[in-house]
């Protein structure tokens, strides 16, 4: 019995030593934290994050999450010491990224690094990059600097072009060596002296499946460059759709024909048909026509037409400008063309008529005529000229009047 209690009480002096050894030891054996995180770009369409690992006792794998912000995060699990990823498998890249890299040996000890960086450092200028391609023509760009942006900064605008299945982009650890293998958009719009927007051909078709990278920096690369990645088929912008004919309502049923991008299937249509009281949108797909039921014929009505590219062919959410309105008169307002139409032309006669009778009296009143000095005086000057005038050989007797008696 007292050997028992011997023992128990062994037992219970090195339990504290045991439990302080199993608590101490996997500290001894921990992994270390990864350290010199780096993000860099090998090319304009991949980013890359390394980071160093001290040597340890067994090979360590990592858990990798790279996340930003209002994006869902982007995990992996790696063998190496460094992560690449394409840029369409990533969010903005002008937002910071939050990269935590877990190092793990026999899915028990981790070392976990946790931090937040940007692609390029540096104090942002520009916000609000935007793109749209007016199809197989050119591509127009538009950008906003921010309030704290530095004065007297001249901004321009590098864009790369990449196939799906080739990249000739060079490779460089230096990221201005990066911009500037850029194309320089050379036709610029300017307010106030700032470079605000840009616009250069692009004459592509959808079939040749072309991925953008659109770079708005400064001439010194002195600011942090603001980025925009797309499909070159995202931002297609098609021309307006011309109207051919819109019947006049019968049973307030019309028919309206439009033109489109010849030779495309795949179109999607808007049509907007609409007076200062009701208007109706009606949505077609492929067709370039489309039978309409108006609630009202006696109103006026316009319609209009524009275009996109459905889903099927491209992602964009551009739609192309609005076509020129057709005007359809209304019932009542028809009628009183028909009326105005024969009116006028009769009002018109009438009034000729009446110039054409009174024209000549008017002149006389207006512009009296001169007489004619010869027509008054012909005879009596005729008759002068023949010397048949009568000569008066005495002198004319003179009239005494009383005032000619007081004078003498």
């Amino acid at each position: 019995m007292r050997g028992k209690c011997s023992l128990t009480a062994l037992f219970w002096s090195l339990l504290p030593l045991s439990v302080v050894i199993l608590s101490t030891a996997p500290e001894m054996n921990d992994l270390p934290s990864p350290t010199n995180v780096t993000v860099t770009m090998p090319d304009m369409f991949s980013v890359t994050w390394k980071w160093d690992y001290a040597a340890a006792n067994c090979t360590p794998k990592y858990d990798v999450n790279v996340s930003a912000a209002g994006y869902k995060p982007i995990k992996t699990t790696k063998s190496q010491s460094s992560w690449t990823l394409k840029i369409d498998k990533l969010p903005d890249l002008n937002n910071n990224f939050l990269i935590r890299i877990q190092a793990y040996c026999n899915d028990m000890i981790r070392g976990e690094f946790t931090g937040e960086m940007p692609l390029v450092p540096g104090n942002e200028a520009v916000k609000n990059l935007s793109c749209f391609w007016q199809f197989a023509e050119y591509i127009n760009c538009t950008w906003e600097l921010r309030a704290d942006a530095p004065p007297n900064v001249q901004y321009r605008l590098l864009y790369w072009n990449k196939g799906n299945n080739s990249d000739t982009l060079p490779k460089s650890t230096q990221f201005e060596d990066l911009l500037r293998s850029g194309n320089i958009c050379q036709e610029y719009y300017t307010s106030g002296g700032m470079c605000l927007g840009c616009k250069f051909t692009y004459k592509y078709s959808l079939q040749d499946h072309k991925t953008l990278m659109f770079v708005v920096t400064d001439t010194l690369y002195s600011v942090r460059p603001y980025f925009y990645y797309t499909a070159a088929r995202n931002i297609a912008k098609l021309k307006s759709p011309n109207i051919t004919n819109v019947s006049e309502p019968k049973n307030q049923v019309i028919h309206v024909n439009w033109t489109a991008l010849p030779g495309h299937r795949g179109l999607l249509f808007e049509v907007l048909v609409s007076s200062d009281t009701w208007s109706l949108l009606h949505m077609v797909n492929n067709y370039t026509n489309v039978t309409i039921t108006i609630p009202y014929v006696d109103d006026a009505f316009r319609v209009k037409v524009r275009a996109k590219f459905s889903n099927i062919i491209a992602n964009s959410a551009f739609w192309s400008e609005w076509s020129q309105e057709w005007i359809v008169p209304g019932k009542n307002e028809t009628t009183t063309s028909i009326l105005l139409f024969f009116l006028i032309p009769a009002v018109l006669l009438v009034a000729a008529v009446v110039l054409l009778v009174f024209l000549k009296r008017l002149k006389i009143l207006i512009c009296p005529p001169i007489p004619h000095p010869g027509k008054m005086f012909q005879n009596d000057l005729q008759h002068w000229l023949r010397g048949d005038r009568p000569v008066y050989d005495q002198p004319r007797t003179e009239e005494i009047t009383a005032v000619t008696a007081l004078e003498a």
